[in-house]
Parts: C-alpha cells; sequence; structure tokens
C-alpha cells in the first residue's frame, strides 16, 4: 500500500503534467506574471528564452512558479484569468 506521501507526490506529477499542457505561455500570461512582479526580469527572460517548445516553456515556468510565495500563490490564478485562461484555474480549483 502506498504511504501518504507518495501518493501525494505522484498526485503533483500528475497535476503538474496536466498543467504544462494547458498553459498557454505565449499570449500573455509571462507579461501579466512579470507585470505583477510574480517573476524577475532574469526569470521572464530565461523563459521567453526557451525556444525548444511550448512545454518546455511551461516546465520552467511550473518551476518558477512553484517557489513563489503563498502570499503571491493567487498571482498564477489572476494572471491566467486576465489572460482568458480560466480553464486552467477550473482545473487548479477542482472545478
Amino acid at each position: 500500500m502506498p504511504s501518504r506521501v507518495s501518493a501525494a507526490s505522484e498526485l503533483l506529477v500528475v497535476c503538474l503534467e496536466k498543467l504544462r499542457m494547458m498553459i498557454e505561455p505565449d499570449y500573455g500570461l509571462l507579461d501579466e506574471l512579470f507585470s505583477l512582479k510574480a517573476l524577475s526580469r532574469e526569470q521572464y527572460n530565461l523563459i521567453r528564452s526557451i525556444t525548444a517548445g511550448v512545454y518546455q516553456r511551461n516546465d520552467k515556468l511550473l518551476e518558477v512558479c512553484q517557489y513563489v510565495s503563498k502570499s503571491n500563490a493567487g498571482v498564477l490564478i489572476e494572471a491566467l484569468q486576465k489572460t482568458e485562461q480560466q480553464h486552467v484555474v477550473n482545473y487548479m480549483q477542482g472545478n
């Protein structure tokens, strides 16, 4: 029987993989996160410079977002809403 920790870890991996496929970073999301100060200029430029593809940019974006403090946790949701990605917000909130 798997432990709660491994089950939670597995769920997180599944959620991140789904978010990786759903998020569209190239049409305003990165700009919005930068304007909300959720991304530094260095982080913004690093993510934008990834030319391998959208999923690789999403990987880096999600990696950076994992380090956002809890007080700024709503910033990603706000940015997703402002860039018309409500379906991602709904998924994140379990709706």
